[in-house]
């Protein structure tokens, strides 16, 4: 448990900025009409920011299910380069508690994870980090829930900036990373950027970018170990 209490305590800092931006979410859905109980039961189930507030963008909107589940699909799937990229620390681990446990996975459990040289259960101290997240973001979301009524529209929309000086933070603790690969996601997020400067669509900028990514990824491995085998 030792490492579980030590995902924890590095968290918890940042953990605040979660609550707010839970607060932000259940402000926003609020505002779409959506009800307090529905908004705390998609925080509770979905626990993805992200594609939580996406849906909100197409919320009230008749658009086919399909459209809705490929849209936080595309939205979440830069997971699939941090899994990529920290598949090696669930290693040992037995597959009903590694896959269960993903449900709490998310980007501060990643950037975090890189950069926990301290810790000797990698897996552990993930775990620790996502229940204290998740905890967060539903505290977050009942608070901001039942305050909404009381917040005025500039208040709300002053408080759109948390979510951006948040995922600041992430960077900053990315880069200052030392294990794991880098190059993965400098590739995706320059490929995005190139792709959107030719005003190419939204979804198919994220769909190629990860799978650049994911590509990188791969061959970076495979150098890895062919040089590991080379000795």
């Amino acid at each position: 448990m030792g490492d579980f209490k030590q995902g924890f305590k590095d968290c918890i800092g940042l953990a605040f900025s979660v609550i707010l931006f839970g607060g932000l979410f259940a402000a926003a859905a609020a505002s779409k009409g959506v009800s307090i109980w529905h908004i705390i039961m998609l925080s509770t189930t979905v626990f993805a920011g992200s594609a939580q507030f996406t849906t909100l963008a197409v919320w009230g909107m008749e658009l086919p299910l399909l459209t809705v589940i490929i849209s936080a699909f595309l939205i979440a799937s830069r997971h699939i380069i941090m899994g990529i990229v920290i598949g090696h620390m669930m290693q040992g681990h037995p597959k009903w508690k590694v896959y269960p446990s993903l449900f709490v996975f998310g980007d501060m459990s990643y950037v975090l994870g890189l950069s926990s040289d301290h810790v000797k259960n990698k897996f552990t101290y993930f775990l620790g980090i996502g229940f204290t997240i998740y905890f967060c973001w539903i505290l977050g979301t009942v608070i901001g829930a039942f305050l909404n009524e009381y917040l005025s529209a500039e208040v709300i929309k002053s408080l759109a900036f948390a979510g951006i000086m948040f995922l600041g933070m992430l960077m900053i603790l990315l880069v200052k990373s030392n294990q794991g690969y880098r190059l993965p996601l400098i590739v995706a997020a320059l490929i995005s950027i190139l792709l959107y400067y030719f005003q190419i669509n939204q979804a198919a900028i994220m769909l190629v970018s990860v799978v650049a990514g994911g590509i990188c990824n791969i061959i970076l491995e495979k150098y890895k170990r062919k040089k590991f085998d080379d000795g």
